[in-house]
């Protein structure tokens, strides 16, 4: 079971046309030779791991995390694991940025970014749980951060419901 099976130090399969996942069985030891892909079983050395966690960091160290929006088509283009470290670290980032920053509190982001907010809360809660962390500070926060946006979610819902037939009534008497 890989980091109780939350796969973090999962790293993408170098292999041609594979898009699984490098996981070690020692992953305490990053110099194991037993790093192999889950999906098409391909085994790779200790250099290539090695390589391939330089290129996650440069990916990393090459977002402009003060965009929200470069963050977002970053982390949709699939270039580190969903589920890896890399992802993991941007998708909370992200997470308190858009609640945090002027343009992006809670009541100004758009439809699509308040999906997405709200997709990252549960990705971050499901590493969280995976992890047995137990109820912490950090899950807390998480917990309430997803209690805030589905709360935004349904304010926008209710909204729309009691302005829909007033505004159909406008189109009428027009």
């Amino acid at each position: 079971m890989q980091e109780f099976g939350s796969q973090l130090s999962g790293l993408p399969c170098p292999e041609p046309d594979c898009t699984g996942l490098l996981l070690s069985q020692r992953p305490l030891d990053y110099r194991a030779p037993d790093w192999s892909c889950q999906q098409c079983g391909q085994p790779q050395s200790p250099a290539t791991v090695v390589e391939l966690q330089r290129q996650q960091g440069r990916h990393l160290a090459g977002i402009d995390t003060s965009d929200p929006d470069h963050v977002i088509a970053f982390l949709a283009e699939r270039r580190v694991p969903d589920t890896g470290i890399v992802a993991v670290q941007l998708k909370a980032g992200l997470n308190l940025f858009l609640v945090m920053v002027d343009g992006y509190k809670l009541h100004e982001l758009s439809d699509e970014h308040l999906k997405v907010k709200e997709k990252m809360c549960r990705d971050l809660l499901s590493v969280m749980d995976k992890l047995k962390i137990g109820n912490t500070r950090l899950k807390g926060l998480n917990v309430f951060d997803l209690h805030q946006t589905l709360s935004e979610k349904m304010r926008r819902i209710k909204l729309e419901e009691v302005w829909r037939p007033i505004i159909i009534l406008g189109w009428k008497l027009l």
